[in-house]
């Protein structure tokens, strides 16, 4: 088992970089705008790459947070990362994260409209969702991987990343219709 927290700045850049790629969304120009450490953990990280997305033809500015934290996300991070959003004149939000985003903070991303990936160990995810038989595992099977974290129909909800389908991260940025 590879524990997700053992990925330095570049290496977490880089898979959700792969994860978006895999989904179906095209990150273009996607550059550093920000980089800190997130309390006294020296392995625990905040990282925004701000740049455009493509999908389906349409191209729009997203600010992309990695951040590498032992704590549980709060929604206090997601109103952070809004901000850092709107400052940057980023039309979407999106947050890979190591660290588990309960309840609270899946409602508060919902209300914002930022989609929240977690990175997970690949073994342990493919395995839980069927996708693979324990034991000897496909050589194609990625250390890690990532999942989105939402909140639908008054409950959490878990989906990995599945290759050319981007709506698992899309659905989280659109806008509801006003009901």
């Amino acid at each position: 088992m590879v524990d997700p927290r053992s990925l330095g700045p570049e290496a977490l850049e880089i898979l959700a970089t792969r994860e978006l790629r895999k989904a179906g969304l095209e990150p273009i120009g996607l550059r550093v705008r920000r980089r800190e450490r997130v309390g006294a953990d020296a392995a625990s990280f905040t990282l925004d790459l701000a740049g455009r997305l493509e999908c389906y033809g349409h191209r729009w500015s997203v600010l992309v947070e990695c951040r590498n934290a032992a704590a549980p996300l709060a929604p206090a991070d997601l109103d952070a990362l809004r901000r850092r959003a709107d400052e940057a004149h980023a039309a979407s939000a999106i947050l890979f994260t190591t660290a588990e985003p309960g309840e609270e903070a899946a409602r508060r991303a919902d209300e914002l409209r930022i989609a929240v990936l977690r990175v997970v160990d690949g073994r342990t995810a493919f395995t839980a969702a069927g996708l693979v038989e324990p034991g000897q595992l496909p050589l194609w099977l990625p250390e890690l991987t990532a999942e989105v974290v939402s909140w639908r129909d008054g409950a959490l909800r878990r989906t990995l990343v599945s290759a050319g389908r981007p709506e698992s991260i899309l659905e989280p940025l659109r806008p509801r219709p006003a009901s």
